[in-house]
């Protein structure tokens, strides 16, 4: 099969991470038999997080290495542009990690193990309306498909006296002192920031430096430790959504992928790397149960999963080809991700206002 991520560019932490999921994943496959009986190769193509790169490393794999099926891509704009040439080739895109609610409706050969953000953008809406009780929201987003997905979600959830304000940035060559100083002027009492670890960084220590208190949303995106290295202090408080991974788990299916990973690169997993792990066994999977490598037998296996242990947890396709996944609150405290449900906990024991959010 083919492979096709962000190995270079601005998803490349994601990309990298995911791909060493795979080979472990791959790795297990070939040693209990393979696809029956014939060994499992991955052909790994980087789009350096390039919808264009995408396009043509998926021409490549799919016409002229006649692989029937790609896991890809790592980005939304990514895999939205794979998406037509697999349809029109009746030939498989599997993506672990693009979540824009544009996918759900990209074709019958469409399918992805991490969820919409129809759920992460609702969620998180509902979360600074309801327990944050929050009245003027700026959305700060990325201009591409990820981010005008994040932000046309999160704003039709939210519900307030006030519209939400959106303001969408490029993807390179932001001026982010002035993104903070519009932010400032609109004033708001919360922003929603969509965005990538690099690009969300800059933006946090302009938006700190102009206004230390507004609280601060994010999305699943900001949760690995290359955000809290670029953004510092100014990650300090940043609410944000993730499905829970959690590598001291005592499920059979985690552990067993934890203690493999650490074996073989002498690190954690994240939930990046979890992902690509479970694209290649629940990909594995369905080709087995379809007998062979004809794309149409892989899509109908693919949605007749059901509860697949799977190291980022359970997993099953709806009838669109999305997988569901629900997300918890995480927030900073202290340079660390922690459940808000904790940190609630925590400042309640501390004899501190359970609603207030410390930056």
């Amino acid at each position: 099969m083919g492979a096709v991520l962000s190995l270079s560019g601005e998803g490349s932490y994601y990309g990298l991470a995911i791909r060493q999921g795979m080979d472990l994943a791959a790795g297990e496959v070939n040693r209990s038999g393979g696809i029956g009986g014939i060994p499992l190769k991955i052909l790994y193509r980087d789009s350096a997080s390039s919808p264009e790169q995408a396009a043509l490393a998926a021409i490549q794999l799919y016409d002229r290495q006649d692989v029937p099926m790609i896991l890809g891509a790592v980005l939304s704009s990514e895999t939205l542009r794979i998406a037509p040439l697999a349809e029109q080739r009746h030939k498989i895109l599997l993506s672990p990690a693009s979540s824009s609610p544009e996918i759900t409706r990209a074709g019958k050969f469409i399918f992805r193990v991490y969820p919409s953000d129809t759920l992460e953008g609702a969620y998180m809406a509902q979360l600074a309306a309801d327990e944050l009780h929050l009245k003027r929201i700026l959305v700060l987003a990325i201009d591409n498909a990820f981010g005008r997905g994040l932000a046309s979600v999160f704003s039709k959830a939210f519900h307030s006296a006030t519209p939400v304000e959106v303001q969408s940035y490029p993807a390179h060559g932001t001026d982010f002192a002035a993104l903070a100083e519009q932010a400032r002027e609109w004033g708001p009492d919360g922003i929603y920031l969509a965005g990538y670890y690099n690009d969300m960084a800059q933006a946090l220590k302009e938006i700190r430096r102009l206004d230390p208190n507004v609280t601060i949303l994010s999305t699943s995106s900001f949760g690995n430790p290359k955000t809290l290295e670029a953004a510092g202090e100014a990650a300090e408080g940043v609410i944000f959504p993730a499905i829970v991974f959690n590598p001291e788990s005592d499920d059979p299916t985690v552990a067993r992928f934890v203690k493999a990973f650490r074996n073989r690169y002498g690190s954690d997993p994240d939930l990046w790397a979890a992902h690509g792990y479970d694209a290649v066994l629940i990909a594995a999977e369905a080709m087995r149960n379809a007998s062979g490598a004809a794309p149409e037998r892989i899509a109908q296996a693919l949605l007749s999963i059901r509860d697949f242990p799977g190291a980022s947890g359970s997993l099953g396709f709806d009838t669109e080809g999305d997988v569901v996944q629900y997300p918890r609150a995480y927030i900073v405290e202290e340079g660390h991700f922690i459940l808000y449900r904790d940190y609630l906990e925590q400042r309640r024991r501390q004899g501190e206002a359970p609603s207030k959010v410390r930056p």
